[in-house]
């Protein structure tokens, strides 16, 4: 499974069975597709390890549909007036998005708690935007000291989120090449690195 729409039709048939109709099934999709590209900037097609992004669009598909699902008995036992009543104000989303978020919150912090202070620093300047070579400048180090403390940052990752979501062999499926390396959204092309 390696194409956009093996890809999206893998995902469908995870949706289907666990939605209303075909329509909520592919608005289901959709919304993870963004969310998995609002977190790792990268689709799931092109993140490797495959096995774990198939885990994760999984994961997300469950809790988006039981969202959606939840939702729209919300809508069919409420009276009508109370349909579209807004949200409170400061309200910060769903509880699907919610369990998400406190996932990866709780994920980096535990990678967080791994790293040196120097590779703290480079990670936040990397997810802040900033490229490879521009780490480099702003912390008086060469290119090459930048990829080798995210290559330990990856490898350290992949501790991380085989503790949180599984075995290291869980995480790598049945046939995954033994030299996949483990991205968190830190792949080497999306910095700039060079």
């Amino acid at each position: 499974m390696c194409t956009e729409t093996e890809w999206r039709a893998w995902m469908l048939s995870v949706a289907q069975p666990l939605t209303r109709c075909a329509a909520d099934a592919e608005d289901t999709v959709q919304e993870v597709l963004l969310q998995f590209w609002e977190v790792f900037r990268v689709l799931p097609w092109e993140y490797h390890p495959h096995q774990w992004a198939r885990t994760v669009c999984r994961r997300w598909i469950r809790f988006r549909a039981t969202d959606r699902n939840r939702h729209a008995a919300a809508q069919r036992n409420s009276p009508l007036e109370d349909r579209n009543t807004p949200l409170p104000e400061g309200h910060e989303g769903s509880e699907t998005r919610l369990i998400e978020h406190a996932e990866m919150q709780l994920l980096r912090q535990r990678l967080e708690e791994r790293l040196s202070p120097q590779q703290q620093e480079m990670l936040h300047l990397y997810l802040e935007g900033y490229t490879y070579q521009e780490i480099a400048r702003r912390l008086n180090v060469s290119v090459g000291a930048v990829k080798c403390q995210f290559c330990r940052i990856r490898q350290r990752a992949q501790t991380v989120l085989s503790t949180f979501w599984g075995s290291e062999s869980e995480l790598k499926g049945e046939g995954a090449n033994a030299d996949d390396q483990p991205v968190f959204p830190l792949d080497e092309s999306a910095g700039g690195g060079g």
